[in-house]
């Protein structure tokens, strides 16, 4: 997977954000918009293509001098679609 498949997917809203990520987010005290900035303007650093994942790093909005990493799947039947 590349990083400009990832940044079309966030940019074009065909990804779905799991609750448990929503909760995490919400605990640390930022959101999606946070997560989606750091996804565009982030990384790729690992990738499971046996688990369908991938590992991205990026920086936040709300503190640029905040990393932060996201573990992200891939459906294997593409992306897929925003609530």
């Amino acid at each position: 997977m590349d990083i400009e498949i990832i940044r079309d997917i966030v940019r074009t809203k065909r990804y779905q954000v799991k609750l448990h990520a929503v909760q995490h987010a919400l605990q640390e005290g930022f959101g999606e918009k946070e997560i989606l900035a750091a996804l565009l303007a982030g990384t790729i650093i690992e990738t499971y293509p046996e688990r369908g994942r991938i590992l991205v790093c990026g920086k936040a909005m709300f503190d640029a001098n905040m990393e932060m990493y996201f573990m992200l799947s891939v459906s294997k039947f593409g992306p897929i679609k925003s609530r």
